[in-house]
C-alpha cells in the first residue's frame, strides 16, 4: 500500500491546522467578542481524513464537499435563530 502522508506533508498539514485554529480563535475573540478557542472543531479533519477517505475509500473531493455542505446547512440553521435564542454565554465571558 502506498503511503498516504509523507513526513513533509504531515508537517505542512500540522502547520496549516495550527494557523487556521489560531486565526479562527483570534477572529472569534476580537471581532465576535467571544474569546473561545475554536481548535477543538478541527477534529473533523482527522475524522474525514482517516475514516471517510482512507478507510471508507470515499474520494477526498466528495468528503470535502460533504464538509462544505454541512457547514452551509449549519450556517443557514443558526443564522436565522441568532436573534430568537437566549445568550448561552455568561456575561463575564464577553468582552465589551
Amino acid at each position: 500500500m502506498k503511503r498516504f502522508l509523507t513526513v513533509g506533508c504531515v508537517a505542512a498539514v500540522l502547520a496549516a491546522t495550527c494557523i487556521a485554529s489560531a486565526v479562527a480563535t483570534l477572529v472569534m475573540g476580537l471581532i465576535a467578542n467571544y474569546p473561545l478557542a475554536l481548535a477543538p472543531g478541527m477534529g473533523i479533519n482527522a475524522y474525514f481524513t482517516f475514516t471517510v477517505v482512507m478507510q471508507m475509500k470515499v474520494p477526498w473531493q466528495t468528503a470535502l464537499g460533504a464538509v462544505f455542505i454541512s457547514g452551509l446547512v449549519f450556517f443557514v440553521l443558526t443564522a436565522g435563530l441568532s436573534g430568537t435564542r437566549s445568550n448561552p454565554h455568561p456575561p463575564g465571558l464577553t468582552i465589551r
